[in-house]
């Protein structure tokens, strides 16, 4: 035990503290240049230690106990006001060095960000000026592929010899006015009651035309081989029968087949002089005409044509000739063997003659787009429709053109019996069409077909 103390002594004493391995120089080092170094003094500093000997000594009284307690409580509050304004001060420097940092780094980023934004901006010109290029690269490359497609298509049109001269002419080739036609619209209904829009073309009658516009070219006679070659004919399914062929063929100014002395037949080389086509494919051939031809003549001279039609041609006129006043059907006609009804004739277009209204109902009115139904319905001249004819030059009823071009027919010009021609229908007229139809000489010999 310690004696007793003697006024003004002080009863704390600091025990000896074992010395505590201290952190390494570099550590030091570090802290010395750290805004903590205030903190590290503090918290480096031996904590105060009450002296146990004042605690446990049996002659100091309470009070100088408790003045010793007092004593090192205060250096321990002392101690620790130290440490919380200098760990507060600390922090607050670290915190203001953060928000520095922070503000650097914000501005940084803020840089960084517009270098991004001008980047992706530059990326997306690129891009865009990429998509571009592959966009003109495309159409360049479409444009090639249309241009030799075209080219391809065109020179089917322009480099053939014969072609250069019946393309630019054939939409010209039907004139209702003139009464002129070298191909015409039929609409044809078959058994099924389904209802196909076609297009009759006639080889002669062609020919003939364009020889007539060229004068004489010496390429049109090719043109036969030429037209059966380069137009695709409709499809039939199977062989087209020959009561369709003529119910096709009385919807056009052309006869169906041959009829010679006291003989009406039909061979092969007659039926091949008339081409029937889809409506819609021949449309295509028109429209492609229109396109490789830009120069083409678009109207049909005034006094077109300017020679007489021959037999050989195989047109007629029948709608235009009955057996008299008092019987509105045609006469006996041998080359289909019967007679036309007046509604059949109405519906029967005939060459060198105006054409009616009832003829173009038809196929006509959907090919050419016709109005039907208006007062003064136009023609259709050189192969368009006039929608607003001249006051002369508008269509007229059938009934209207019948009482200036009506013919008829003496009894005793009819053919019958005597003049040794079947007036009965054939009954092989649903035979087909590759099968020649000939009448047997009095010999039981066929006779030769004229083509």
């Amino acid at each position: 035990m310690h004696s007793s103390p003697g006024h003004g002594e002080s009863y704390l004493e600091l025990p000896e503290v074992p010395e505590v391995p201290g952190p390494s120089e570099a550590l030091v080092s570090s802290k010395a240049s750290s805004v903590w170094d205030k903190v590290f003094s503090i918290t480096d500093k031996p904590i105060p230690v009450l002296n146990p000997d004042v605690v446990f000594d049996q002659d100091l009284d309470a009070r100088k106990k408790f003045e010793a307690f007092g004593v090192h409580a205060m250096e321990l509050s002392c101690r620790s006001k130290q440490f919380q304004i200098a760990f507060t001060e600390t922090v607050c420097q670290e915190l203001a060095a953060c928000n520095h940092r922070i503000r650097d780094n914000a501005i940084v980023m803020n840089g960084v960000k517009q270098t991004v934004d001008s980047i992706q901006g530059e990326l997306h010109d690129l891009k865009a000026g990429l998509s571009n290029k592959v966009e003109e690269m495309d159409n360049a490359i479409n444009e090639y592929k249309n241009t030799t497609v075209s080219s391809s298509e065109a020179s089917k049109y322009t480099d053939d010899e014969i072609g250069s001269i019946v393309w630019p002419l054939l939409p010209l080739l039907i004139d209702g006015l003139k009464g002129i036609a070298g191909w015409v619209p039929v609409n044809h209904t078959l058994r099924s009651g389904k209802v196909e829009k076609l297009v009759v073309l006639s080889v002669p009658m062609v020919q003939f035309l364009v020889r007539c516009y060229d004068n004489g070219q010496s390429l049109t006679q090719k043109i036969d081989g030429f037209l059966k070659f380069k137009l695709k004919r409709y499809n039939y399914g199977n062989k087209m029968k020959m009561s369709d062929f003529i119910s096709i063929m009385l919807k056009t100014p052309f006869k169906p087949y041959v009829h010679t002395h006291n003989c009406t037949h039909v061979a092969k080389g007659n039926i091949e002089n008339y081409i029937i086509m889809e409506s819609e494919y021949f449309k295509g051939i028109l429209e492609d005409i229109h396109k490789y031809f830009p120069d083409r003549p678009l109207e049909l001279p005034e006094k077109f044509p300017d020679s007489r039609l021959n037999n050989n041609l195989m047109y007629q006129d029948w709608a235009l000739t009955s057996q008299s006043s008092t019987d509105t059907n045609s006469a006996m006609l041998p080359v289909i063997r019967r007679c036309l009804s007046f509604e059949e004739r109405s519906e029967c277009p005939s060459m060198l003659t105006t054409w009616w209204r009832e003829v173009y109902g038809g196929g006509m009115v959907d090919f050419f787009d016709m109005d039907i139904e208006g007062k003064r319905m136009g023609h259709v001249r050189s192969g368009k429709y006039v929608k607003d004819p001249a006051p002369r030059e508008h269509v007229r009823s059938f009934d209207t053109i019948l009482k200036h071009e009506q013919k008829f027919v003496e009894s005793d010009e009819i053919p019958g019996e005597a003049d040794g021609v079947d007036e009965r229908v054939d009954e092989r007229v649903d035979e087909r069409v590759d099968e020649p139809v000939r009448k047997k000489g009095r010999k039981g010999k066929k006779r030769p077909s004229s083509e």
